[in-house]
């Protein structure tokens, strides 16, 4: 059997059970992957391990801190190594992914000769409990295409109902000039029920709705909003691309009330694409046309007032959806938390908090955040309660939520709303920083230099010059700092009165103390 993806590691109890897990949430993402847990990993290397290698495109190398020290001392039997080396010899693609408190050795001599490419492999870190965030970008990684299996590329049809037979008697129907199966026509090539060539089932498309189009009979406008459809996206057959007709072949399709209509026809005149921009235009379809919309379309018009500052009337679009749409829930939320539904502003967090809820209720992440740092700001009247604060933002956090994750970590590593706690500081700050949150960067390239935080001066160089990167001034301070004294790096005063520089200019005082030190050497 072919396999997406192999997964390698060191039976130790901590790589078993990781790669258990892992193979689990890659099943459900709908790849087909080779984990054998009952592996003992001694002996002669079976050639069913290297065909199982072979047969895969991914190989990801789960490196425990035990898989690592093994690999170092490079044992006569490493079923680990020769599995690292089949897939090196036929060209694989290996993920090499840190688990538990492993890191990569700088030194790639620190490896056998065979083994001294990894240190400079892109290396994933991901935790114990991992969440949508670092998992998301190993299937980045990943080359395989999920879904491979018995129905991936399976049309079986319906036993009960032939297509073909079908489109042959309503063809013969709309060629005699009945609308509705004209329309019917239209519509099958436009979704593609017969597997042709999607461009030839456009052009078929294109021909019946246009022919539909040109009648005084209501399914003309319904073949307007496809053909609005097909002019956005460039689908007409010997037509370019086309926002301006797409937008006149949706106002012809005004009279067809849906949801779809609303919101394209808003798009396109509040973004000015297809249509010009008029606010009073705008603002007049919203509210002829409030009563017809449905929530999901109130909550797009809502965008619009808040963008330009019509608070009242955007909560007025949102108080009027009758259903939970955790979207609007926390728009509501928001405008009740900035105070702006009424003049003065006043904030009304007792209210906003109510709407925060019902969107965290059902999902949403923001949401949950934002109950976070209600807690723990504890302002507009509204009390401060950091234990719930922690407990809210690590919530938000494990779904992933990068600012959640960051003011998580910064309670953990300051002790905030319970006692401190490094180890999850440093995991949550990874998460964030993994997905390009410069203040986890940043604080990432300070707590490694502490010795409770298993110091590191390597990673804290490292994310101090990512951070850097993102021009946070204060962490040019900290790399300046780092060149100084050659911690993770070696020693360069140059650098460091480069970065000293740049973070005085960006108002860093601290710099000119240490640039005054330089210059008395």
């Amino acid at each position: 059997m072919d396999y997406d993806i192999f997964i390698s590691y060191k039976n130790d109890g901590e790589g078993n059970n990781f790669a258990a897990r892992l193979k689990e949430s890659l099943d459900h993402s709908g790849y087909s992957v080779y984990f054998n847990s009952h592996e003992q990993k001694a002996g002669s290397f079976p050639d069913r391990l290297k065909d199982a290698v072979n047969s895969c495109k991914d190989f990801i190398l789960l490196l425990s801190d035990g898989c690592i020290s093994q690999l170092k001392e490079n044992h006569a039997v490493d079923w680990v190594r020769e599995e690292i080396l089949c897939a090196r010899n036929a060209g694989k693609n290996i993920i090499p992914v840190l688990i538990g408190k492993a890191q990569m050795p700088s030194d790639k001599n620190a490896f056998p000769e065979s083994l001294q490419f990894l240190p400079a492999q892109e290396v994933l870190i991901l935790p114990e409990q991992y969440v949508e965030s670092p998992y998301a970008r190993l299937l980045s990684l990943i080359v395989s295409n999920p879904g491979k299996g018995d129905y991936r590329n399976i049309s079986n049809g319906n036993p009960q109902f032939s297509i073909m037979q079908d489109m042959e008697s309503t063809r013969k129907r709309a060629e005699e000039g009945d609308l509705e199966a004209m329309y019917e026509m239209g519509c099958m090539y436009y979704y593609g029920f017969p597997e042709n060539d999607w461009s030839d089932n456009y052009s078929e498309a294109c021909k019946w709705l246009s022919a539909v189009s040109e009648k005084d009979h209501p399914l003309a406008k319904k073949a307007d909003i496809l053909l609005a459809k097909m002019y956005y996206s460039g689908e007409v057959p010997r037509e370019k691309q086309s926002f301006r007709k797409s937008f006149e072949y949706n106002m012809r399709g005004r009279d067809f009330k849906s949801g779809a209509w609303f919101e394209s026809v808003l798009f396109a005149k509040s973004e000015g694409i297809g249509a010009d921009f008029d606010y009073e235009e705008i603002s007049s379809i919203i509210d002829r046309e409030a009563e017809y919309m449905p929530s999901t379309v109130k909550n797009i018009a809502a965008d619009f007032y808040i963008r330009y500052g019509d608070y009242r009337k955007a909560i007025d679009l949102l108080e009027q959806i009758d259903e939970i749409i955790p979207d609007a829930e926390y728009k509501l939320g928001e405008l009740y938390f900035r105070g702006v539904h009424c003049t003065p502003p006043r904030p009304d967090p007792y209210r906003a908090e109510h709407h925060f809820i019902n969107a965290a209720d059902a999902g949403f992440t923001d949401a949950i955040h934002k109950l976070g740092l209600m807690h723990f700001r504890g302002a507009y009247g509204y009390r401060q309660n950091l234990n719930k604060a922690r407990v809210l933002y690590k919530d938000a956090a494990q779904k992933g939520h990068w600012d959640a994750q960051y003011d998580y970590a910064w309670m953990c590593r300051h002790g905030l709303g319970g006692g401190r706690d490094i180890d999850d500081a440093l995991k949550y700050f990874e998460m964030g920083a993994q997905k390009g949150h410069f203040l986890c960067m940043a604080e990432l390239a300070t707590l490694y230099q502490e010795p409770t935080a298993y110091r590191n001066y390597q990673k804290a160089f490292e994310w101090a010059k990512r951070a850097t990167d993102t021009g946070d001034p204060y962490s040019e301070f900290v790399l300046g700092n780092l060149y100084f004294w050659g911690r993770g790096c070696a020693c360069n005063i140059n650098e460091a009165v480069i970065h000293y520089k740049n973070a005085l200019k960006a108002g860093v005082n601290e710099a000119e103390f240490m640039l005054r030190k330089i210059e008395n050497l």
